[in-house]
């Protein structure tokens, strides 16, 4: 086995690694044990996180370029989640939040005499409500803040699995080299 073979080799079982690694995160939540923060949206209680179509961890891809492996995402807001950001309110968004306001307050049952119920099913949807209105009054160019819940990135648990995995081969080699000199 020359050079080369082993090299390449060494950066699938990497790229292949790492991806799980990464897909992992997601399932789990968390950046290799660090919880994500949870979302302040009471319609997402309970839900997992950057998960709600799929188009996020569906959006990861590796390339191995020479003797580099790329990893990007094609979801244009994977790196928003990933570092975190402030994004500024635009009218758009503000539309949209009145939307999902009217759309969270509308679904209240009422009683006979029309008055909002005071039942569990109201109460969540009341708290969806307000949180949609907050959003809706902030002002034009007001920030949200979007948190860190990073998914890829530097980290002790990837540097040991890279050194796994060269380890794994460096002794594959050898013994295939060893094997190849008993036979000769």
């Amino acid at each position: 086995m020359n050079f080369d073979t082993f090299f390449q080799n060494v950066l699938s079982d990497t790229d292949a690694k790492v991806m799980e690694l990464l897909h992992e995160n997601i399932r789990s939540q968390a950046f290799f044990g660090r919880l994500w923060p949870r979302a302040k949206n009471p319609a997402k209680s309970g839900k997992k996180l950057l998960y709600q179509s799929g188009d996020l961890q569906d959006g990861y891809m590796s390339r191995t370029e020479g003797m580099n492996i790329h990893i990007t995402n094609t979801v244009e807001y994977a790196g928003v989640h990933n570092e975190g950001a402030e994004i500024p309110v635009s009218v758009p968004m503000k539309k949209y939040f009145w939307a999902m306001y009217y759309k969270a307050s509308s679904g209240m049952s009422r009683t006979k005499g029309g008055t909002v119920s005071n039942n569990a099913r109201n109460r969540s949807l009341n708290t969806e409500a307000q949180y949609w209105k907050s959003l809706a009054l902030m002002k034009v160019g007001g920030k949200i803040t979007i948190p860190e819940r990073r998914v890829m990135g530097e980290s002790p648990v990837i540097d040991n699995a890279i050194e796994r995995i060269v380890d794994r081969n460096i002794k594959e080699t050898i013994d295939q080299m060893m094997n190849e000199n008993f036979k000769s």
